[in-house]
């Protein structure tokens, strides 16, 4: 993605690619247990 020429930025695959740590809830309060997997594995808690 990051060399196709896609509009993605090295943000994004890093998202994709890396773990996502802390996250927050819809009502804006930090979850406190990080995300270890990426959008490729599936986001669980």
């Amino acid at each position: 993605m990051a060399d196709s020429g896609a509009r993605g930025s090295a943000q994004q695959l890093r998202q994709l690619a890396g773990m996502r740590g802390l996250m927050a809830k819809p009502s804006g309060e930090i979850i406190e247990t990080p995300i270890t997997a990426n959008f490729r594995e599936g986001l669980s808690v």
